[in-house]
């Protein structure tokens, strides 16, 4: 019993250690600018997989450590997210997406905090704090596809 609460406990230290790892960069250029990632790309491939799975716990209650660590490492991946978002230059109303961004980023950090302390009822709270403040800075910044004439 021990040995498996052993591989457990390094399972989840092994996980913050990935999460945290951004942070540990944090006065780098971030590697997506470096390379060129746009804001579509960045939020395809980072933003909205990590989202998802903070919004899931209004559906499904993680049942044990290794989902609540899912959701947390999740939710420290959206607030580096914010992070990115902050320090990549908007194209309008450079305000405007600095407070989107920062709103995004520390509903993250709230929501990485609840799922540290397994109470999903501040996850979801988090998370509805985080849907508004995607849903505000989409409203500006997210170009809609042109609709089709029939």
């Amino acid at each position: 019993m021990f040995k498996q609460f052993a591989g457990r406990q390094r399972r989840q230290r092994l996980l913050t250690l990935i999460a945290m790892l951004p942070l540990g960069l944090a006065n780098c250029a971030h590697p997506l600018i470096q390379s060129g990632a746009t804001v579509q790309q960045h939020m395809q491939q980072v933003t909205v997989p990590a989202a998802n799975t903070v919004f899931a716990v209004a559906g499904t209650e993680p049942k044990d450590d290794n989902e609540w660590a899912t959701v947390k490492t999740h939710a420290l991946a959206l607030e580096n997210s914010g992070a990115w978002l902050l320090a990549y230059p908007a194209q309008i109303d450079q305000q405007r997406w600095q407070e989107a961004a920062g709103n995004m980023r520390d509903a993250a950090k709230k929501a990485a905090i609840a799922a540290d302390a397994k109470d999903a009822d501040s996850v979801i709270s988090a998370g509805n704090t985080l849907y508004e403040a995607c849903e505000s800075c989409h409203a500006v910044y997210l170009t809609q596809p042109a609709s089709r004439s029939r």
